[in-house]
């Protein structure tokens, strides 16, 4: 992506080209045009159907029309799952037996059932170091219960790629452009990590304070207190700034550090020539 009358700036390798990576390159390529040369790893030969299916929130459709591609992902038309883990024989009888007094019509959509593991990252102290940074999965991966793992990688990307791609961020000051991605998406990430984790024992009628099954005496009332209580949570996740409203503070931030560091080097330069 670099043009060949004008040298890029600096040279990005992004490595793993699952959701986060690509919208990364794509928001690079749009904003920072000819200035990066974007160079994308990827361990597989190809991108193919994962098998899996990703839920668009209203602040990741925010940038999906930001980076121009709202036709592209919204035209396209769901299709069967076409990979998967399948299921140890006794593992499928057991799924079975756990949904034998379903109706039948459940009962048929577990027939070949699969099993996915779900790798959760702890929450790190830091995301990036030096000239390296780390996001989506990579940085965060979370459990599913929020169905956000992919809208908060795509929420990275388009500030990340954002940073790299704005004219004041020079090889020079690339780490103080990834210093500020950090600080802006990083504990943003891990907040909603431990939302999804708190919906997941909501949804098992194990989370602390509320409806776990026991007493049933009251049953209707406390149900209705944990649907309220799982509605709140979503729509407060939704009500919070999204991914362009992070960006336009990160851009702040960056004309802040940069106009500050190079304050600080004309400085310096002034005092040594003296």
């Amino acid at each position: 992506m670099a043009s060949s009358s004008t040298a890029p700036k600096f040279r990005v390798a992004i490595c793993g080209a699952g959701i986060g990576g690509l919208v990364l390159a794509i928001a690079m390529g749009r904003f920072a045009q000819h200035d990066v040369q974007i160079d994308v790893y990827e361990s597989r030969d190809a991108i193919t159907t994962a098998g899996v299916g990703i839920s668009i929130a209203s602040r990741t459709d925010e940038i999906v029309q930001e980076l121009g591609m709202y036709e592209e992902i919204f035209g396209i038309s769901t299709k069967p799952p076409s990979s998967g883990f399948g299921l140890p024989k006794s593992l499928s009888s057991t799924v079975f037996n756990l949904i034998r007094t379903f109706r039948a019509t459940i009962q048929e959509c577990c027939e070949n059932p699969t099993r996915w593991a779900l790798h959760v990252v702890n929450e790190l102290p830091l995301s990036t170091c030096d000239r390296v940074a780390l996001m989506g999965d990579a940085c965060h991966a979370m459990q599913s219960h929020m169905g956000a793992g992919a809208n908060v990688a795509i929420e990275d990307a388009f500030v990340l790629g954002r940073l790299l791609a704005h004219p004041l961020t020079t090889l020079d000051n690339v780490h103080v452009a990834l210093k500020i991605y950090q600080d802006i998406r990083l504990s943003a990430a891990q907040f909603i990590g431990r939302k999804s984790e708190d919906l997941g024992y909501m949804y098992e009628f194990d989370a602390p304070g509320y409806y776990d099954g026991t007493d049933r005496g009251n049953e209707g009332e406390e149900l209705e207190l944990l649907k309220e209580k799982i509605l709140e949570d979503r729509r407060g996740l939704e009500g919070q700034g999204g991914a362009v409203a992070g960006w336009l503070k990160a851009e702040r931030k960056l004309q802040e550090s940069v106009g500050l560091c190079n304050g600080r080097c004309e400085n310096d330069a002034s005092l040594f020539s003296l």
